[in-house]
């Protein structure tokens, strides 16, 4: 706190008033004059996918420097499911089946099984063998365990690719997918 006041406040009167900083140090929780991330781009994202929904083509939509988050955020809050023609549609145009980015992959591929959306699948595939992060094979096999075709497909693959898996991992799949 000295420190604080020495080296970064001193001289500045407006930050000093403006900031509270014993909440900031000794109170519980978030502060009440932290600042709030403004959601414009969500937002933005959040337009792009109504729209899409609505009818405007993927070709057209609005994407050009999206960050991860912003891909994330669009895929996560599209319907489930998403009618398989749309899903084929933004296949083509965003190549979401040959993402290198585990963490859009991991929801295109969610949507996918929701939407029996086949194309996807042999990247899925390639995707759960070679992928360890319990984070992104748990909601797959979660998924996949649904139906019966993806239960078969699940276990299929599960039993080639459990080797691979931290041991931790392997537990909590194997309650997934009924292994004993």
């Amino acid at each position: 706190i000295n420190y604080l006041h020495d080296h970064l406040l001193k001289g500045n009167e407006a930050y000093q008033k403006q900031i509270d900083i014993d909440a900031w140090v000794y109170g519980p929780g978030i502060p009440a004059d932290c600042p709030r991330a403004d959601n414009v781009r969500f937002a933005r994202v959040a337009a792009e996918r109504e729209a899409f929904q609505k009818g405007k083509a993927a070709t057209a939509l609005a994407t050009a420097n999206w960050s991860t988050y912003e891909w994330m955020h669009f895929l996560r809050h599209l319907p489930k499911p998403v009618d398989k023609e749309k899903m084929a549609e933004l296949d083509r145009a965003f190549h979401f089946s040959q993402s290198g980015n585990s963490e859009i992959a991991d929801i295109w591929y969610l949507q996918s099984i929701y939407a029996g959306y086949t194309p996807a699948f042999s990247s899925m595939k390639a995707f759960l063998h070679v992928t360890g992060r319990q984070k992104f094979l748990e909601p797959l096999y979660e998924a996949l365990m649904q139906t019966p075709e993806g239960r078969q497909m699940a276990r299929d693959i599960y039993q080639r690719a459990r080797p691979n898996y931290h041991p931790l991992t392997q537990v909590a799949i194997d309650r997934i997918v009924g292994k004993s």
